[in-house]
């Protein structure tokens, strides 16, 4: 059985972007590539997806690096921002975003799922690694050497978030949320 997984591929803004999935005339895009590194949060706090550093940054910076034909195109989507199952770690407010990173419950959706979320994994109590891993791994832009990317899930507590490993493992406890070394892997929805 194949498990690979390959999506379209199509050039916005310059970058490279996986198209994961098409609704009516939207599409939502995921970045081939980390195209940076940046901490989730500028220092060890505990914050979520609507109040770290990290989504302001994507959602102005970032954003505006975009022309404004192409700013006309990003839509401002609602994001569902669920807690860590593993960890009881409970839902944050929704939050409005033009480009935001992806949960680890989109992460399952979109590259495979093995069922791991949901039931836990015994073998391996931190991480969710199955016959998926290389449909999640990517690679560092500049150097194309395997990189880490953020996800917007909170690891075992507010402090912490989870992550995707160089070897495509989604580390469930995650990883102090100011920790400077993580890939930056942006998503967002555009208008055909």
């Amino acid at each position: 059985m194949n498990d690979e997984i390959n999506y379209p591929e199509i050039e916005f803004g310059n970058i490279i972007w996986l198209k994961l999935e098409e609704q009516a005339d939207e599409i939502l895009l995921l970045s081939k590539y980390t195209l940076e590194e940046r901490p989730y949060n500028d220092v060890f706090a505990c914050v979520t997806w609507e109040t770290c550093t990290l989504r302001n940054y994507l959602n102005g910076v970032f954003f505006q690096k975009f022309s404004e034909k192409e700013k006309g195109k990003i839509l401002r989507k609602t994001n569902i921002n669920n807690g860590n199952l593993w960890y009881n770690v409970k839902s944050s407010k929704n939050t409005e975003d033009f480009i935001f990173c992806l949960g680890v419950d989109e992460v399952v959706k979109y590259f495979g799922d093995s069922f791991l979320l949901r039931n836990g994994n015994p073998d391996a109590a931190a991480f969710i690694i199955d016959q998926y891993n290389n449909n999640r791994r990517t690679f560092n832009i500049d150097d194309k050497l395997p990189s880490r990317w953020h996800l917007r899930t909170p690891g075992q507590n507010y402090y912490h978030l989870t992550y995707v490993s160089e070897m495509g493992f989604i580390h469930m406890s995650g990883i102090n949320n100011h920790y400077p070394n993580f890939g930056l892997r942006p998503a967002m929805w555009v208008k055909l």
